[in-house]
């Protein structure tokens, strides 16, 4: 997580509430603990934080942290269930290649499990957090197929 930090008129750092700062020297910002900044400083030492952003942003870390072991404990077992399925589909629709035409699957029936596999894409795309990046898909998909 980017952070942003700003100064308050007493010149006490603190945690601000923008992604980024805005262009107008003039302009002053939010912080998070509710007083108004006047620009924007480089990170300062975690102690010289106000207290109140002290806290939010150990309970930002501590969020962080339990998002992280979510995603291993729930998400990822998904993510490599989907994985499993579409390297599974792959191979059976490349090894139905070299069938002969009478006992390879139907052009219908080849094109919905091509359908199929691109859905799956979607899917662990999206259980990646990157909806609609199947570069992120495959590449998770391809990283899965090394392990």
């Amino acid at each position: 997580m980017t952070l942003l930090y700003g100064a308050s008129v007493s010149g006490k750092p603190h945690l601000v509430t923008v992604t980024t700062w805005p262009a107008s020297p003039d302009q002053l910002v939010l912080t998070r603990c509710g007083r108004l900044s006047l620009h924007e400083i480089p990170e300062p030492a975690p102690g010289n934080l106000c207290g109140s952003c002290q806290r939010l942003r150990a309970c930002d870390l501590q969020q962080e942290a339990t998002a992280r072991r979510h995603r291993q404990r729930h998400l990822e077992p998904v993510c490599r269930q989907i994985a499993d399925e579409i390297i599974r589909l792959r191979a059976q629709l490349l090894s139905d290649l070299a069938l002969p035409a009478h006992l390879a699957m139907t052009p219908a029936h080849r094109s919905e499990q091509s359908a199929i596999v691109t859905g799956l894409l979607t899917a662990l795309s999206i259980a990646l957090g990157t909806p609609g990046d199947d570069n992120a898909a495959e590449l998770y998909t391809q990283q899965h197929t090394l392990t």
